[in-house]
């Protein structure tokens, strides 16, 4: 549970399709931010940190990303699906080396299209046939020569590379995270 403000456990175990949720990548000159969604079963962070030992990791460290609590409405509102992708162009128009991906989402949504620095941990040729998870309800927004339709979601290292959140056994192209 990286970031969260309880680094250990949670104060009440989610229920298995519940849990921390990362959502993050490049595409061409727009940088997404890094989105956690962490379900506390109404626990609440403590306020008084006077109380809680030094070096413990609850504690607020001030060179930390701040993170605001949302709500399970708020939650729902991001549309996060598995699709498969199905085809993978250089894109050498990016201001960093960068993929034109397009994804099938399923009957529902179709095939829909994303630029993703992506580069340097993935080949074209390995990403064609794997399924991703991708945000597919941000408008659509235009990233140098093509119209980005969705967000190809993926983890930050430390280096600012990608790696791609993807589902760990294969699921229907278009099933949603919930």
């Amino acid at each position: 549970m990286t970031g969260s403000r309880f680094k250990g456990r949670l104060p009440i175990q989610p229920p298995a399709s519940m849990g921390t949720i990362l959502a993050g990548g490049s595409q061409g000159t727009l940088r997404y931010h890094v989105i956690q969604i962490t379900y506390f079963a109404n626990a609440q962070p403590p306020s008084d940190q006077s109380n809680i030992p030094i070096g413990d990791s609850r504690q607020n460290h001030s060179n930390e990303r701040s993170m605001s609590l949302i709500t399970w409405q708020e939650f729902e509102n991001v549309d996060v699906r598995v699709g498969t992708i199905t085809l993978v162009e250089d894109f050498p128009e990016a201001r960093k080396p960068a993929y034109k991906i397009t994804v099938d989402f399923g009957e529902e949504l179709g095939l829909k299209r994303t630029s993703a620095q992506i580069t340097v941990h993935y080949t074209k040729e390995e990403l064609i046939g794997r399924q991703i998870l991708g945000v597919v309800n941000f408008p659509p927004k235009q990233i140098g020569p093509i119209m980005s339709e969705f967000l190809l979601t993926g983890l930050y290292r430390e280096d600012g590379s990608v790696i791609l959140a993807v589902p760990d056994k294969a699921m229907p192209n278009g099933a949603k995270l919930g």
